[in-house]
């Protein structure tokens, strides 16, 4: 997201503990192959009506505003959605720097490796 703050932000954001996802790496591999194959799908210009409808049934929005929505997210300037699930290191310490500058973390600002450990998306295939 780009739009108030200067900078590119992660728009999705998904946790889980750590712990949790080393022993169940297979579960959070699959997560991920999904999740790229529906992002690549929503990007897929030739997918827009279904898309368009998918977004209309879940979000009970006319076609008008679901395709408002969606042009939002289909255009390539505004950098929302991933290709395919990749995430931008840069896009990670930018938010890190905001919350630094509105005090929700403390100095000296953590990395971004401390937030996100991309071997589960290397192990995908994605990263």
């Amino acid at each position: 997201m780009h739009i108030e703050t200067g900078h590119h932000l992660l728009y999705v954001i998904e946790m889980v503990d750590r712990a949790w996802a080393e022993s169940h790496a297979d579960v959070i591999v699959r997560y991920i192959r999904a999740t790229a194959a529906a992002n690549r799908f929503i990007r897929d210009p030739a997918n827009r009506d279904e898309v368009i409808k998918a977004a209309m049934e879940v979000t009970a929005q006319p076609e008008s505003r679901a395709r408002e929505m969606l042009a939002y997210f289909w255009d390539d300037k505004n950098d929302v959605l991933p290709r395919q699930g990749e995430i931008d290191l840069a896009k990670v310490n930018a938010l890190i720097a905001l919350y630094g500058k509105y005090g929700v973390l403390p100095s000296p600002l953590p990395p971004p490796e401390r937030y996100v450990d991309l071997r589960y998306l290397k192990m995908a295939g994605i990263q």
